[in-house]
């Protein structure tokens, strides 16, 4: 897969990306920091499919998205920044899918990419709190 920007992007030492990811969280429209499920779930309630919210999970190399599914529903999913020493390869991981994003860059897309394909929709569709 080709991000937009990532062939012009430095591969940056792991704490180096990690650092420029948590940046680019800070920054999003979505971002509300330290937020529980229960705070994330009465802030999404009632609002339109595909309206987000981005929540520290009190790790740095992770967070958690939550979002209004197209069925009303509100799902959470986390990601954490996973790096295989072996390789070097870097990638964004939950319990439930291996692999969001591969190879993993500090482009100011890639956090909006990998939050379209958690919410499986187009980038276009969804909405910050």
């Amino acid at each position: 897969m080709s991000i937009a920007g990532t062939t012009a992007t430095t591969h940056l030492p792991f704490p180096e990306l990690l650092k420029a990811h948590r940046d680019q969280l800070a920054e999003m429209p979505g971002w509300r920091g330290v937020m529980s499920r229960e705070e994330a779930e009465e802030l999404l309630q009632g609002k339109s499919p595909l309206t987000y919210v981005v929540r520290d999970v009190g790790e740095a190399d992770a967070f958690e998205l939550s979002w209004v599914m197209k069925t009303g529903a509100i799902k959470h999913r986390d990601a954490r920044l996973i790096e295989n020493p072996s390789t070097g390869s870097r990638y964004w991981k939950n319990h439930t899918v291996e692999s969001f994003l591969n190879p993993v860059t500090a482009d100011e897309n890639a956090l909006l990419e990998l939050f379209s394909k958690m919410m499986e929709c187009d980038p276009n569709q969804m909405r910050p709190v």
